[in-house]
């Protein structure tokens, strides 16, 4: 997922993005409903140190209300309480602590439980001297409630703060569109880097999902669902050093019921159905034309 560049927006990788605020209160009642499932996973860093990491929640601004010591790639979860403002702080001797800002307000009929899944980084503190103090210390922004999508999302954080800009290159938004064969049921939407899934998603026909792809990084989205012929398709994000734009590529698919391949080569459903990159002449990713053209239907 990465470059190498050291400025503020190094210091975090999250197939979603974050900011902040400042107030005081009394933390709420251990018996309050958890509206949040907050789970995290630390990825490994390029400088490579044995030891733990230190992730805290902290209510306010002023009370630490829950701690772990993890290891990479070890899945962490906090529960939040409704209508509350924590902070995450991520911390390990030797990187700069790396601070994320979550406001689980919510309106008073909803009593619905959430996910928000995220994966991240620390930057080195021996490169820190090259970079803003203040953008060290600032938050990477804010994780609040998407009413219009009903979910938590990473609100955009400030260009001072972005710290995605030079790990994310490009965000994929696909909808998978519904089918002919009337089947209910959600599809799983799976982003996998070097044949391990990195980020997954379960949803329905018509609901939009999307995922954060870094730069220089070789994805394939895989979408699979009971009784279809499941659909791959590779994402190469391979671009210039000095090109730190961030992208947009948008699709709409749908899958091959299993009753309607039966006279089509079924192993070729198990190479990709096509093929995104960079088009460097109308600076813009889109799938290579040529790429799997034999294969039936469209992409």
């Amino acid at each position: 997922m990465k470059k190498k560049l050291y400025n503020p927006a190094m210091l975090a990788m999250l197939t979603l993005i974050l900011f902040v605020n400042n107030c005081f209160a009394s933390y709420p009642s251990p018996n309050s409903a958890v509206c949040l499932k907050l789970n995290g996973i630390i990825l490994k860093s390029p400088k490579s140190e044995r030891g733990l990491y230190k992730v805290e929640l902290i209510y306010d601004n002023s009370m630490v209300v829950d701690s772990a010591r993890v290891s990479i790639n070890k899945p962490f979860e906090f529960g939040l309480v409704k209508n509350s403002l924590y902070t995450l702080r991520i911390t390990k001797e030797g990187f700069v602590p790396l601070f994320l800002k979550v406001d689980t307000k919510l309106t008073p009929d909803n009593n619905g439980v959430y996910e928000f899944r995220f994966q991240t980084e620390l930057l080195d503190s021996a490169v820190a001297h090259t970079l803003d103090p203040g953008g060290l210390n600032a938050p990477v922004g804010v994780v609040k409630y998407d009413e219009v999508n009903n979910r938590f999302y990473p609100v955009d954080a400030p260009k001072e703060t972005l710290v995605e800009k030079d790990l994310t290159c490009l965000k994929l938004n696909g909808l998978i569109l519904k089918s002919p064969k009337k089947t209910k049921g959600l599809y799983k939407v799976e982003l996998l880097q070097d044949n391990n899934v990195v980020d997954s998603k379960t949803v329905p026909v018509n609901k939009p999902f999307e995922f954060a792809l870094a730069k220089n990084t070789w994805y394939t989205v895989r979408i699979s669902k009971e009784g279809f012929v499941p659909l791959l398709i590779s994402i190469d994000t391979e671009l210039n050093k000095d090109n730190t734009t961030l992208y947009e590529f948008e699709f709409e698919t749908e899958l091959f019921h299993s009753s309607d391949v039966n006279s089509i080569d079924r192993d070729s459903f198990d190479l990709p159905y096509g093929l995104v990159r960079f088009d460097e002449s109308n600076n813009r990713f889109y799938p290579v034309s040529d790429y799997r053209a034999h294969i039936p239907g469209a992409f």
